[in-house]
């Protein structure tokens, strides 16, 4: 495929180069002459920084264009006689250069054999995570918002386009696609399977219909997944593995489901047992992000999901009906149909000077016989001392008004600030405060017998925002449901079925009249967690169930 595109580019560089060609009195050319090109010479320089960034010079007579082999499975066609590469992991490389002159002529070939030594080593469960230790079947997340996503490749989020969850379902020939990563532990090698039910969705510049469609092309066979150094600067050792995985080999099947001129080199951003995250630089330079699961796909037009499996619940006054529920009865990672993750330490510590490394690790959360665990954990992790995990169904699931129940046991330990909240759904684009929190629960280890409750709103952000505490002597010994009631006129906190501690007279003119998405996590230290115990070493929050009503 990658020659295909080659030479596709190569015809229009020649098209453009005859017509200048001819029509320019100053050269020595005339429209039908061929000139070999002649004398080429490549000299490599080697980064001794353990980068693996090597820079190349390359001369020759007659010569428009460069084609480079770069000996690990990637090419490149350049004009400029200068350029670099980043190689990701140690080896030996034999470098080929192909001089093309007028008429797409090729001339002599140069090489050059290269030694590189890569300061790299994987993160320790990174193939397992990948393969099982054998071989593991990935698919489309498409039941996760930003499943696919694209934006300029000098940022490091899509910022240009996020899909929505099951956005491509009617496309017809993504949500089937299998990627299989399996190990071979004799030979310590990675290969990779690409199966697509016959046909691929294909971006609009590489469709004969000048839109993106499914194409047919035949991805069968093995292709090696080598594991290296991402050495793209854009995303830091906090926001991504820093592991680049190149698909090398013959064929059609060296990209995961998406085609858009890519070379095969996925950076992995995050990696759990059951969830993936990449991102990936195209021939026109746009950086893509795709969401890979362990779940095989479902429908996103209705019925039932394993991750609402279980008792609906009991609403007092019969006025309710249940319309999303997560009963943690899966064990594993938390549903992708249901949740995503916050990850790294965000903006100033969240903006609250908060002191984890939010991960999607198992170490942080999982679920487990019958409930969701989020762990906070003191360890040096990508710069923090201390890790957590923070869940949320922002671009999943959202709602206007209604009942929330959560039946959970909290954490303690001096430091440790767990909280339920919500946030309205338009905060990416207007901000906090202005959104509008809710806070259902909050706790602070420091005060372990207060249960607290807060709104935040323009004017009333911070410690200033409106709320309530109340008194439950055994948070973290018992469950207990914290719920709260939602309407046009009230916003009322409960624990255990009865009215505690604070009640708000909802207004139009405030941000409570919208949609909210649910969050879950817990954060250490911060302006409220406080001074963290030197002592604290780990403790986990258990949560039962979440279930959301509307009348």
């Amino acid at each position: 495929m990658k020659n295909r595109i080659f030479l596709i580019k190569l015809g229009l560089i020649l098209c453009v180069t005859l017509l200048w060609v001819g029509c320019n009195d100053d050269k020595n050319y005339e429209l039908g002459q061929v000139v070999v090109p002649t004398g080429t010479i490549v000299n490599a320089v080697v980064s001794t920084d353990g980068s693996g960034l090597t820079s190349f010079e390359v001369s020759g007579d007659n010569v428009i264009t460069y084609k480079v082999d770069f000996g690990d499975g990637t090419t490149g066609v350049f004009q400029s006689s200068t350029f670099s590469k980043n190689y990701g992991s140690s080896g030996t490389y034999v470098v080929t250069v192909t001089p093309y002159g007028v008429a797409g002529v090729s001339g002599d070939v140069a090489t050059t054999t290269l030694t590189i030594e890569v300061d790299f080593s994987l993160p320790e469960t990174f193939i397992q995570n990948l393969t099982g230790g054998s071989s593991k079947i990935w698919y489309w997340d498409v039941a996760t918002a930003g499943y696919l996503g694209v934006g300029p490749g000098d940022a490091g989020e899509p910022v240009w386009y996020t899909s929505s969850p099951y956005e491509h379902e009617a496309v017809g020939c993504m949500f089937d696609d299998m990627f299989v990563f399996s190990y071979d532990a004799i030979n310590e090698k990675v290969t990779y399977n690409y199966n697509n039910i016959e046909a691929s969705y294909f971006n609009t510049d590489f469709t004969p219909s000048g839109s993106d469609e499914c194409v047919n092309v035949d991805t069968s066979g093995d292709y090696e997944a080598v594991l290296g150094l991402a050495t793209s600067d854009v995303l830091s050792e906090s926001e991504s593995t820093k592991v680049n995985i190149a698909l090398t080999g013959s064929g059609e099947g060296n990209f995961m489901g998406y085609f858009a001129g890519g070379d095969g080199n996925y950076e992995v951003i995050s990696l759990t047992a059951s969830t993936m995250y990449v991102r990936w630089v195209d021939s026109a330079g746009r950086a893509w992000y795709q969401k890979f699961t362990t779940t095989e796909p479902g429908s996103g037009s209705g019925g039932d999901s394993e991750c609402a499996s279980g008792e609906t619940g009991v609403v007092p006054d019969g006025t309710y009906t249940l319309i999303w529920q997560d009963e943690f009865n899966v064990d594993g990672a938390p549903c992708s149909e249901n949740w995503t993750f916050d990850i790294g330490t965000g903006d100033n510590g969240w903006g609250n000077a908060e002191e984890q490394y939010y991960t999607d690790r198992e170490d942080n959360v999982i679920v487990e016989n019958g409930f969701l665990k989020i762990t906070a954990k003191k360890e040096d992790y990508q710069g923090s001392n201390y890790t957590s995990a923070r869940l949320k169904t922002q671009g999943i699931f959202d709602f206007k008004y209604g009942k929330v129940d959560i039946h959970a046991k909290l954490p303690e330990g001096v430091g440790t600030w767990p909280a339920f909240w919500m946030l309205g759904s338009n905060f990416d684009t207007v901000g906090w405060p202005a959104c509008g929190e809710i806070d259902i629960m909050e706790h602070v280890g420091v005060n372990q017998e207060e249960v607290l409750s807060t709104l935040h709103y323009p004017n009333f952000s911070g410690g200033s925002g409106p709320g309530g505490k109340t008194t439950v002597s055994d948070v973290s010994n018992k469950f207990h449901t914290y719920s709260i009631e939602w309407d046009e006129s009230w916003i009322k906190f409960s624990i255990d079925g009865y009215p505690v501690h604070f009640q708000f007279q909802n207004e139009s003119s405030l941000p409570f009249n919208q949609n909210f998405f649910l969050i879950l996590n817990i954060a250490m230290g911060g302006t409220l967690g406080g001074t963290i115990d030197s002592n604290f070493s780990e403790s986990t929050m258990e949560i039962d169930f979440i279930r959301v009503f509307q009348k």
